[in-house]
């Protein structure tokens, strides 16, 4: 590793230090050569943010292209998205950079997942075993459809 150059005032500092600090050999580094190094040295570069956030809109934005009436994809990419889903809408503005007809088509694959899962829980019904598991179970069906039918007033009240 190469060693940086220090200004004219850290040299100052250095011999008055002289007496008291150890020099290290040529071979060795010390730790305010290595804390003085610019981090670009080591190849780290700051994060654009803005960038990382352009492709990270553009990769929802193709998933969501390729997810649109995919049909049996429609449960295993519902979930997929999930995380990415609460992402695309600001919290602040209501505004999203995905187009509007894409989160529409999101909006009608993601009813049909639900759909889909309604299904699967009819058909998982009979094993649920009784105990902590199955509160918990009915807990999460019983939220779930509050904040369905919560969702679902909402689309009929803009009617």
């Amino acid at each position: 590793m190469t060693r940086t150059t220090k200004s004219t005032n850290d040299s100052n500092n250095e011999s008055s230090n002289a007496d008291t600090l150890p020099s290290p050999l040529p071979e060795q580094v010390s730790e305010d050569d290595v804390l003085d190094t610019p981090a670009s040295v080591a190849g780290v570069e700051p994060l654009d943010l803005a960038e990382r956030a352009r492709k990270g809109r553009e990769r929802v934005s193709r998933m969501l292209r390729e997810f649109h009436g995919s049909g049996s994809a429609a449960l295993p990419m519902t979930i997929k998205l999930a995380s990415q889903v609460a992402g695309l809408v600001s919290p602040l503005t209501g505004e999203s950079e995905v187009p509007a007809e894409r989160l529409n088509d999101l909006a009608y694959d993601v009813s049909r997942g639900l759909r889909t899962l309604v299904h699967v829980a009819v058909a998982l019904r009979e094993s649920v075993e009784p105990g902590e598991s199955e509160a918990a179970i009915k807990s999460n069906l019983r939220e779930s459809r509050d904040e369905l039918e919560q969702v679902l007033r909402q689309l009929e009240d803009q009617k």
